[in-house]
């Protein structure tokens, strides 16, 4: 098993409300996290929480907390930001947007993410007015290691979506997987998109 590459938010200000924030870049197991006092076991999430884990993340729940792993490699508060992050994803289909939403889930929440995951360039910031005397080590870029076949599926799976073009738009030149990602994983920092730079690349 792998561990966490990458682990809760860095609290830094925003001035766009309601967008995401960036990972913390701290490499720790899921047990070492609880232990130091994070709220990353999902059976002690609330309730509300918990029953919208299954919605937003289905395909992460049924291979981790369906089978039995108790433990995230995200907050309870880091996965209410992905919650709202993933649910800016358009679309109508439901296996494009629950394959889309998986991206997002399986990087912030697997407890393996060290495992697809190289975290390539990190930021000092400061905190927000919450945390006034922290600094944190944001994550701004990242590699996501995926295979073929995922990158071929996921553009199969979305393309017949009525609201596709949101997404991958032939016009401007995207027309496979790679061209999807490349547009989920831009680095838009204060504004709607990826609080860090998603760079996907194939592993076999």
């Amino acid at each position: 098993p792998g561990h966490c590459v990458a682990f809760d938010s860095s609290y830094v200000n925003v001035t766009t409300a309601g967008v995401a924030i960036p990972n913390r870049y701290y490499p720790t197991s899921v047990e070492d996290a609880y232990d130091a006092g994070f709220s990353n076991k999902f059976t002690e999430w609330s309730a509300t929480n918990r029953e919208q884990f299954q919605v937003d993340c289905p395909l992460l729940y049924n291979e981790t907390i369906a089978l039995g792993d108790d433990m995230l490699c995200c907050t309870e508060s880091q996965y209410t930001g992905l919650s709202t992050q993933v649910r800016m994803i358009p679309g109508l289909c439901s296996a494009c947007k629950e394959n889309l939403r998986n991206i997002f889930c399986q990087m912030t929440c697997s407890p393996n993410n060290s495992m697809f995951l190289d975290v390539n360039e990190v930021r000092i910031m400061g905190g927000d007015d919450d945390h006034p005397d922290a600094v944190f080590p944001a994550v701004e870029e990242a590699t996501y290691y995926v295979g073929k076949d995922w990158i071929r599926d996921i553009y199969d799976f979305c393309e017949a979506d009525s609201s596709f073009s949101l997404l991958c738009n032939p016009n401007q030149d995207c027309h496979d997987g790679y061209g999807l990602m490349e547009y989920m994983g831009k680095y838009a920092f204060n504004s709607i998109g990826s609080p860090l730079q998603i760079n996907v690349t194939t592993m076999d």
